[in-house]
């Protein structure tokens, strides 16, 4: 096989039957390949070596790894994205309700429970509040109408303890250090 058919093809102006006749030479032999595969490694050094009228054919090339380089970094980023999402959805925010000094404010938590915050306190709480845990974080003084549910206790977490489970109605929390609880009723 001549070389200028295998530069023809690989410029893209080898005829039909030319290009039919060197695939079917190169599918021949594993020498044939060999021989295909140095042609174009010489082909490709010829184009970045050569004077300026094969710049068109080097830009081609040039925008083609950069268009697939472009490719590849948009597909990281689509994936991290898609990652970093997925882990965020499951990490709630925390929701925090606070009191200046010498007021006091009252909080209806998404169960229904209610809390009145005294002065120069804060009630924080999860965005997916009552939907696998009751859990409040209180700093300061607090009084709580807590709803029932058997299921997913109430539990208060102060800057002293890991929390304490609220199975009554009300309580007062006093300094947020010591839990004082009373049934109504």
């Amino acid at each position: 096989m001549e070389k200028d058919i295998f530069y023809k093809f690989f410029e893209g102006t080898a005829s039909d039957q030319e290009t039919e006749d060197l695939l079917a030479y190169v599918e021949a032999s594993p020498e044939n390949k060999k021989r295909f595969v140095d042609e174009r490694l010489i082909y490709d050094a010829a184009l970045f070596s050569a004077p300026s009228h094969s710049t068109h054919a080097r830009l081609v090339i040039i925008i083609r790894r950069v268009a697939a380089i472009a490719a590849m970094v948009a597909l990281v980023v689509g994936i991290t994205l898609g990652v970093e999402h997925l882990f965020a959805s499951h990490n709630p925010l925390l929701q925090t309700v606070s009191t200046p000094l010498a007021q006091q404010s009252m909080v209806t938590l998404p169960d229904s429970s209610r809390v009145w915050l005294n002065s120069m306190s804060s009630l924080s709480y999860a965005s997916d509040y009552g939907s696998g845990n009751r859990d409040v974080y209180l700093k300061g003084e607090a009084y709580f109408e807590v709803e029932k549910n058997r299921k997913l206790p109430f539990i208060v977490h102060t800057a002293s303890d890991d929390g304490r489970v609220i199975r009554f109605c009300c309580a007062r929390v006093v300094h947020a250090d010591k839990i004082q609880a009373k049934q109504k009723g």
